[in-house]
């Protein structure tokens, strides 16, 4: 076979194997917790087959009527209300879609690593990602994180390709038609969770940046992203006016997140708890139920021994339910502004953290995932060091801002591990970069994107 002709069946026949693999592992965790998947810890099932159902995206009343909401993001009940037959989301649907989801964020983490580094990289950066245990375990369930780490991926990748076409080889309008592939992304992500329109924010003010030294195309995506973003979040705006009454712009699902991790019971187990000691919520899931007989926002409610439900209020809608939330979390952290302060850290560490909590998993799982992520981080330090100033470039640092972003959300917001699967992609090409070195890109790649330096 001629060089060019190998050249060009390499991809294929490294692809391959990393799907294999991916379909292996992952096929593999699903049948041995098959069981997971008929749960619905975060009700997206319900929400996709009220959704198909009733045509209402929402929850349904105890006569029937549904009851539009805006508690969870759009995107994933939508697509999973696809699949809903005979009235019902059947788990092999629900297996389905996160396979094929798993399946595309290895196929786009190679493509990236390829482009990056090396296609070796790219190779073992993906076989990362198919054993990346967090992704294994939500392959799982009914739950996000397998979508949103493929949009993350796929957000990445349509960075990569529209910043190609700001060299000068490419053209106006193929700028103009990555710029609305990418901007299609970063909308869909948002829909899936909000942490995105943070980070499409940030990316648009990195563009925004380097626009003074490359002005013209440059300003194409600028405007074709933020016009996108803007008409998403403003559907989602007026929706939410229009079935709510109120003008929300993310979910209502805010601010018991923020109270989940700013109450006082939290903090108390903050001061007391030993280290690894996980924080039984038994005792605020109760005392929040009863948040219709006396004022969450005092302390005197977290503190008593029992709260008379004899004279209980109307329960709350769904937008004020969510304010009250909010200024219940507030209230504790002018409470103990220190205390927050220790929390945020806190969060920020059980976000990053190597090891899962004790009574998630069994011991020996448990040590096993900690010993895969500490191997994992300890190669991405490395990976950070050679790579050095290049990760301050745009091709590296618009996925970096989404950790970034991640960080600082989650930091004030509830926070576990498995809501740092969005950044997994970054973790995985950081560390192949770390394991293989600083490699040059082979003579016969794929693709023409290069890394660009700012």
């Amino acid at each position: 076979m001629s060089d060019p002709a190998r050249c060009c069946s390499l991809p294929l026949r490294l692809i391959l194997p990393l799907l294999l693999l991916a379909l292996l592992v992952r096929g593999g965790v699903m049948t041995w917790r098959y069981d997971h998947l008929q749960q619905d810890p975060d009700a997206y099932r319900l929400l996709a087959e009220n959704l198909a159902n009733h045509n209402v995206y929402g929850q349904v009343d105890a006569d029937g009527q549904a009851r539009p909401t805006a508690f969870r993001p759009p995107g994933y009940p939508w697509l999973l209300s696809w699949f809903v037959t005979d009235g019902q989301l059947g788990s092999p649907a629900a297996a389905a879609l996160n396979l094929a989801f798993g399946l595309a964020t290895v196929g786009l983490v190679f493509a990236i690593g390829s482009q990056l580094q090396s296609q070796a990289t790219g190779f073992v950066a993906a076989a990362l990602v198919a054993i990346d245990p967090i992704l294994l375990g939500q392959s799982t369930l009914v739950m996000t994180e397998t979508l949103a780490t493929m949009l993350a991926a796929l957000i990445w990748w349509l960075f990569l390709r529209n910043e190609a076409t700001l060299q000068p080889a490419g053209t106006s309008t193929s700028t103009l038609a990555w710029s609305l592939a990418l901007a299609v992304g970063l909308a869909a992500g948002f829909f899936c969770r909000p942490v995105f329109i943070v980070w499409a924010a940030w990316m648009l003010l990195m563009l925004f940046l380097r626009s003074r030294r490359q002005v013209g195309r440059t300003a194409i995506t600028i405007a074709t992203v933020g016009l996108v973003m803007l008409l998403a979040v403003g559907g989602w705006t007026w929706r939410n006016q229009s079935v709510t009454g109120k003008p929300i712009w993310a979910t209502t699902h805010g601010g018991y997140t923020l109270l989940l991790g700013n109450n006082p019971s939290f903090y108390e187990y903050l001061a007391e708890a030993k280290v690894g000691e996980k924080w039984d919520a038994e005792f605020f899931h109760r005392r929040w139920a009863e948040r219709f007989s006396a004022d969450p926002r005092e302390l005197s409610f977290w503190t008593a021994e029992t709260i008379d439900t004899s004279h209980a209020a109307a329960p709350l809608g769904e937008i004020d339910d969510d304010r009250l939330a909010y200024e219940s979390a507030k209230a504790t952290i002018r409470r103990q502004p220190q205390m927050f302060v220790a929390s945020c850290l806190v969060r920020l560490g059980r976000l990053w953290s190597p090891m899962p909590h004790a009574g998630d998993y069994s011991n020996l799982l448990r040590y096993a995932i900690g010993s895969f992520y500490v191997a994992l981080f300890a190669c991405c330090l490395l990976g950070i060091w050679r790579l050095g100033r290049r990760l301050m470039s745009p091709a590296w640092m618009a996925m970096l801002l989404l950790a970034i972003a991640l960080s600082c959300v989650h930091s004030i917001y509830w926070s576990n591990m498995r809501m740092r699967s969005l950044a997994t992609p970054l973790i995985a090409v950081v560390a192949s970069v770390g394991i293989l070195g600083d490699r040059q890109r082979a003579s016969c790649q794929p693709s023409p994107i290069v890394p660009l330096e700012s």
